[in-house]
């Protein structure tokens, strides 16, 4: 998949590294920690804009698709990405052109390191809940509807709200747009510093960036994925805020013209660390209420 660096704690350069495409969610994590936007506003900024790229042009591109990331990921790109935060937030044109015209729980999402250097980040999915709701009658097994994740009337949103362009239209043996984001930070010697990755469909990108973040900033690996978050999609022009939010961060966004909404429990991370001494520092998101075990 992609590689990134990324220098947000202690000023030392970490790579990582995140789900290819067809997925969003390892080029959109590389672009928020790329842009390092400071302060919330920006930083949903930032995110507003990586949502609508990923609208405008996420899908199952193939190796021409290559060229196009390297782009995304450049750094004079990203460096306009930071530097387009006005005192206002601007409408959703600004961002990317008009496209003509949920309580999610069919994601999972594993996190897993050892002492022998191995890291595994892992996430399955049959989409919305219950999958498509057909059972195979030979196999028991039950069907996903991962084709709702395609692009079947562009301009109009999916089960997730999303709005996508005809770049993730369906096709013969093509793959449909994700946002799934298993990522793996790895310390500047080049050894696994921290698995992470959720589950909650859209909400899966910019859940996965902020305990990644946090973690890097400092905090352990319980309080990583237990601060209260923020998610914006692009379209539609709201963000969506947990009901623990902070007060002053929602004045902030309010103030630069952010309509916020309310919505609880809309991700669920799983994260482990490695701490300086070599120990682990592993979590489950109590929003999912899993559970983080570190064997002897």
């Amino acid at each position: 998949g992609p590689t990134a660096a990324a220098c947000l704690r202690n000023a030392s350069p970490r790579t990582v590294l995140g789900m290819p495409a067809p997925s969003s969610g390892g080029l959109g994590v590389l672009q928020l920690l790329g842009t390092n936007a400071q302060g919330i506003h920006c930083t949903v900024e930032a995110a507003k804009h990586v949502m609508a790229e990923r609208a405008s042009l996420g899908g199952d591109v193939g190796p021409a698709g290559d060229a196009a990331v390297a782009a995304r990921l450049a750094p004079a790109h990203l460096a306009a990405i930071r530097g387009d935060c006005a005192t206002q937030t601007f409408a959703a044109a600004h961002y990317a052109p008009p496209l003509a015209a949920q309580n999610e729980a069919g994601t999972l999402h594993i996190s897993a390191m050892d002492d022998a250097g191995w890291a595994v980040a892992l996430t399955t999915t049959i989409n919305t809940s219950f999958g498509s709701r057909v059972v195979a009658r030979e196999s028991g097994i039950l069907l996903n509807n991962e084709m709702d994740d395609f692009t079947t009337r562009p301009g109009q949103p999916n089960a997730f709200g999303l709005v996508q362009s005809e770049a993730n239209a369906i096709a013969p043996g093509k793959r449909p747009l994700s946002s799934m984001s298993p990522t793996i930070v790895l310390d500047p010697e080049g050894r696994p510093e921290i698995v992470a990755g959720a589950s909650g469909g859209p909400f899966i990108l910019t859940g996965t960036y902020q305990a990644v973040a946090a973690a890097l900033g400092g905090a352990t690996a319980l309080d990583a994925v237990s601060r209260p978050r923020w998610h914006h999609q692009w379209m539609p022009e709201t963000v969506f805020v947990e009901p623990s939010f902070p007060v002053s961060d929602r004045a902030a966004l309010e103030a630069a013209g952010h309509i916020l909404k309310e919505q609880p429990g809309f991700s669920a991370v799983q994260l482990v660390q490695r701490r300086a001494d070599g120990s682990f520092d592993a979590a489950s998101d109590p929003r999912k209420h899993g559970e983080a075990v570190v064997v002897p």
